[in-house]
């Protein structure tokens, strides 16, 4: 018989817990999550009290040691989905595939980083570069708070405006979700045929909420380039975008500087559909030297103070312009003969009009004017002019027209008369050299109308003072050295008066322009009375400008005769000095024939001047 069992005995040894051990190693994967760590949730096995856990946690702990060295050794499929998903999420964003050079996370932070990250822009719009892109998914991939953080160091961007590129990519739908976003340290160029500009930004924070973007720009520095020549200038302040979409805001609340050259600040907003403006006030701006960055033979002075309105969409800006110009002086080696005090000068004048940049690199003015009451308006000592009046451009800038609209108030016509075939300067061939400086632009079709009030007239032997009004064009075409000049209108003479050797008298004369040819052909009409000694002097004036005629009626002697008597008349015997003198002027005036001759009229020979005489009394 046997004996009954006793509580000190064995009991039978327990059957492996295999489905327990299975249990806990399915769970082991969380390891690819949260790393090592998640062995440590076997720990309560260890209990007594938990004894009958101890299968499952010994299962669970060797896979979760299994799932980590595999993660050591680069494969972890958590962290691969995650990476998967947030690559989907730029290229979303961006519009575009992205390209990295390295990739490391850890899935029990939740961090994932891209180095060397880059990225094409689509339709053109761009390139951009990432050194470095940290993004915060949540502990373990799984457990966020808040929207995504996404961090930047140093990032590089090159954006291109034209044909509304850049705004096209703007404007375009992105993917859902809240984002944080913070970069540190970005260089943003902007690329333009004419305008570009390279944007040194210290940082960029803001991010995306319930489907809104707003993004704040803190700036450092600008280097604007304008047609090839670089500006530096120095930021303090920066902008900010918001929208949602299409519909974006740029604003802007900044001071600018460039040494002291340059001071101003810009503030406003571009809001959705062209509302609203950016307000640019220049405090100062001195202008020689960002003329002399463009210019080497020329150079303009002064400051320039005012206001730019700055509207419109980001690839056709409106930029009204107000301000006034003050101490403007302009001078042109060539022009005005290395002579300084020809320069032209300005008090103040008053700037308006709008200038737009159209699909982001041409520049046009529209209705861009520049008013003054008082300026130099010709400084050739042979011709000089002071008045005031308006000159407006339009068009772009390569291929501009406009109008001039200008009052003569005093001024000097000083160009002595000369038949002389060997003489080159020409009273026929004397214009302002405001016409010089127009044939500076590559192209220019202007407008203009010059009312003269009061011109001194020193044209010797021809005396008086000059007033009509005048109108026509100024043509300068692309590739041409020289500008078409039109005039149409008339000049009249005051108070004329005539002295030519031993004649004089008082003179009525009129210049009629045609618009059809060179203003040298001008129609000249008037009379002159006068005497030599005891003999009248009556002639009539036609012909033009280039070629006069005097038609001398009343004449009693030979024409011969006449002219000799005017060479030789004098109230006075003529010293020796005063004889030479007077062969001087007779040959300056009908060349050296008729100096040596002693006879005016042999002028008639060089070709430039008709004479005719007529015993016909003298027209009323």
């Amino acid at each position: 018989m046997e004996a009954p069992a006793t509580p000190t005995d064995n009991p039978p040894p327990r059957k492996p817990g295999y489905p327990a051990i299975a249990a806990g190693v399915v769970l082991s994967p969380l390891a690819f999550a949260f790393g090592g760590w998640a062995g440590l949730l076997a720990l309560p096995a260890v209990i007594p009290k938990f004894k009958r856990l101890r299968a499952p946690a010994y299962g669970y702990f060797g896979g979760v040691v299994v799932c980590w060295l595999a993660s050591m050794a680069g494969f972890n499929p958590w962290l691969d989905f995650a990476r998967q998903q947030a690559e989907a999420e730029m290229e979303a964003a961006l519009g575009a595939p992205i390209r990295y050079e390295k990739f490391r996370g850890d899935a029990t932070r939740g961090e994932l980083t891209f180095s060397g990250l880059s990225a094409t822009l689509p339709e053109g719009a761009g390139e951009l570069q990432v050194e470095t892109l940290e993004i915060d998914a949540g502990y373990g991939l799984l457990l966020r708070r808040g929207p995504v953080r996404v961090q930047a160091r140093a990032m590089t961007a090159r954006l291109d405006p034209a044909q509304g590129r850049l705004e096209r990519w703007l404007s375009r739908e992105r993917a859902d979700g809240d984002v944080v976003l913070e970069v540190t340290g970005a260089v943003v160029t902007l690329a333009g045929a004419q305008t570009s500009a390279r944007v040194e930004v210290a940082g960029i924070t803001g991010g995306r909420q319930d489907g809104v973007m707003q993004l704040n720009v803190a700036l450092r520095r600008i280097e604007l380039t304008v047609l090839g020549q670089a500006h530096d200038l120095r930021i303090v302040g920066g902008l900010w975008v918001r929208g949602r979409g299409e519909t974006l805001a740029v604003g802007a609340n900044l001071s600018f500087s460039s040494g002291e050259d340059l001071h101003g600040v810009v503030q406003g907003s571009l809001e959705p559909g062209g509302a609203g403006s950016l307000d640019c006030t220049l405090d100062y701006l001195a202008l020689e030297p960002v003329w002399g960055r463009y210019r080497k033979v020329d150079r303009l002075g002064g400051t320039l103070r005012g206001r730019v309105s700055i509207s419109g969409a980001l690839n056709d800006l409106h930029m009204a312009v107000s301000g006034e110009v003050m101490q403007l002086t302009y001078f042109h080696r060539a022009v005005m003969a290395l002579d300084e005090t020809r320069s032209f000068t300005m008090a103040s004048g008053d700037l308006s009009g709008e200038v737009r940049l159209i699909e982001g690199e041409r520049w046009e003015f529209k209705g861009l004017s520049l008013a003054t009451a008082d300026c130099t308006l010709a400084t050739d000592p042979r011709m000089n002019a002071m008045g005031g009046g308006r000159v407006t451009l339009n068009g772009p800038v390569d291929q501009l027209a406009g109008t001039l609209e200008a009052s003569v108030g005093s001024g000097r016509l000083s160009e002595p008369i000369s038949w002389n075939p060997l003489s080159d300067r020409s009273l026929s061939d004397l214009q302002p050299n405001i016409v010089m400086i127009g044939e500076q632009f590559h192209a220019l079709d202007l407008a203009w109308r010059v009312k003269v009030n009061a011109l001194d007239v020193a044209c010797a032997p021809l005396y008086g003072k000059a007033g009509g009004e005048l109108s026509g064009t100024l043509v300068k075409e692309p590739g041409k050295r020289v500008a078409s000049l039109r005039v149409s209108g008339s000049l009249e003479l005051r108070d004329g008066t005539f002295s030519v050797l031993g004649a004089a008298g008082t003179a009525e004369a009129s210049v009629s322009f045609n618009p059809q040819g060179p203003s040298m052909y001008a129609t000249l009409r008037g009379k002159l009375k006068g005497q030599v000694g005891s003999t009248p002097l009556f002639a009539n004036i036609s012909g033009t400008l280039h070629r006069p005629a005097f038609e001398f009626r009343g004449v009693t002697m030979a024409p011969d005769e006449l002219g000799r008597k005017i060479f030789e008349h004098s109230e006075s015997p003529l010293s020796t000095a005063e004889v030479l003198r007077r062969r001087e002027d007779c040959s300056r005036l009908c060349g050296v024939q008729a100096s040596t001759q002693g006879n005016p009229f042999l002028a008639r020979n060089t070709g430039k001047v008709f004479f005719k005489f007529s015993p016909a009394p003298p027209e009323e």
